[in-house]
């Protein structure tokens, strides 16, 4: 009894890991980590931007990281993601859970424009509610 216990728990957890990463498939290059290296807001470069922002793609699942310059702390909120079209949508459907605050970049809802899709680098553009026009060159962790 107890080792057909032990081979369903290594059956359940290998399922479990295996689900996670590869989400009955491929998703394509979203997969993984990205760091926001820069973000542009009308054309201009945001020097208040530290670089300390990732974005986080796994299934549907989405997560906007803070991390501080010596990657000690960090804060993250979870949301959905979706592409359709290069647009790519990102909601965070819970509005009592407070999300990161990303600088005026991300709201509830947001949609973003491909502009460059590759493997290692994506530019995403996105216009904001007040009319701003925000641009994020996102880089790939390895």
């Amino acid at each position: 009894m107890k080792t057909a216990y032990k081979i369903l728990t290594i059956v359940a957890l290998t399922a479990f890991f295996a689900s996670c990463t590869h989400n009955n498939g491929d998703i394509g290059p979203w997969f993984g980590t990205w760091h926001v290296e820069t973000i542009e807001t009308d054309g201009m470069v945001r020097s208040d931007y530290s670089g300390g922002y990732f974005f986080q793609f796994q299934s549907t699942v989405f997560c906007v990281r803070y991390s501080d310059e010596v990657r000690n702390e960090y804060q993250e909120s979870f949301g959905r993601w979706s592409e359709d079209a290069n647009m790519l949508t990102i909601t965070f459907p819970d509005p009592a859970v407070a999300y990161l605050d990303f600088s005026a970049v991300l709201d509830k809802d947001n949609h973003f424009a491909v502009v460059e899709r590759g493997n290692k680098r994506m530019v995403l553009t996105r216009t904001d509610v007040a009319g701003h026009s925000h641009r994020l060159t996102l880089k790939k962790i390895p």
